[in-house]
């Protein structure tokens, strides 16, 4: 099968679990940059390095940051009849959508706002109980993802993020602290799920940022939840994130890119290659690209 991984950094990605585990089995793999696309209006629509692109078995996108073009050079890839394996049924969950669609489902999820003024935010500030969690909306791995323990510095921190249009959201802090959930789904079903801890001194409970993983069994509950928050982006593959309280499971995200060296190390389960074989599936799902 010859699959394209599109990245607006190649280099990063060369080596990815996704990339090795696909050339292991055997399939054609090409990572490319998406900068050198180029869509147009005449009888070729996408040419690539300044030559027409073809469809070919699979494509996978790596979702960069407030990349607008990936999404419109996706869609005229389908519009050509290409597999895309994350579809563009939903908006990119960031965690702005994501909190906005876990309360339009009914799902729980910790108290959340946020507004594109500072003004607009600020009428709320008298409803929060200190700390609280400030979040950019597409930070990944811990990173934009801050506690605040004051008005006077809230205020400071959202008025520069209103001045500068970056979306965030403003969350309760939920305890225990340190501690969280990562399910990875694929295909429907809940292939793996680790218990995260953080380092002492660390809130964030995010692998990258320290944090060891060790396996748990998920509750009846926490699969059903689980599940549905992931069919909400129709994504067949993602990292649910959630935080065991005392008033039951609270989903905190849905990752479309999540780790897979920390999953491994906590599970001994191989999700990369499990992907790669959910590849076939996927493609043999639907008409083959001539």
């Amino acid at each position: 099968m010859r699959i394209q991984f599109l990245t607006r950094c190649v280099a990063d990605r060369l080596e990815h679990p996704l990339v090795v585990a696909s050339r292991k089995k055997g399939h054609q793999v090409e990572v490319i940059d998406v900068g050198q696309f180029v869509l147009c209006t005449g009888e070729k629509p996408i040419l690539y390095q300044g030559t027409p692109w073809k469809p070919v078995d699979l494509v996978y996108p790596f979702w960069a940051k407030r990349d607008s073009f990936m999404p419109l050079l996706l869609l005229s890839m389908r519009e050509q009849g290409q597999k895309v394996y994350k579809p563009l049924y939903r908006e990119i969950p960031d965690k702005l959508s994501a909190a906005v669609l876990f309360q339009a489902a009914g799902l729980p999820t910790p108290t959340t706002y946020s507004s594109s003024t500072f003004s607009g935010i600020s009428s709320v500030f008298d409803k929060l109980s200190w700390p609280v969690i400030l979040k950019i909306a597409q930070s990944a791995k811990g990173e934009g993802v801050f506690m605040i323990n004051s008005l006077e510095v809230l205020s400071r921190e959202v008025k520069r993020l209103c001045e500068e249009g970056c979306d965030y959201v403003i969350q309760e802090c939920v305890y225990p602290l340190g501690r969280d959930v990562r399910a990875f789904v694929l295909d429907g079903r809940i292939y793996a799920a680790m218990e995260r801890l953080a380092p002492a001194g660390e809130f964030r409970a995010n692998i990258a940022r320290g944090a060891v993983g060790r396996e748990i069994r998920l509750t009846k509950e926490e699969s059903t939840l689980v599940l549905r928050a992931c069919a909400l982006f129709d994504l067949p593959m993602a990292g649910v994130d959630f935080i065991r309280t005392d008033r039951g499971p609270l989903l905190l995200e849905v990752n479309r890119e999540p780790g897979y060296a920390g999953l491994r190390a906590a599970t001994g389960k191989d999700a990369a290659s499990a992907v790669v074989d959910h590849f076939s599936s996927y493609v043999d799902s639907s008409i083959l690209v001539k």
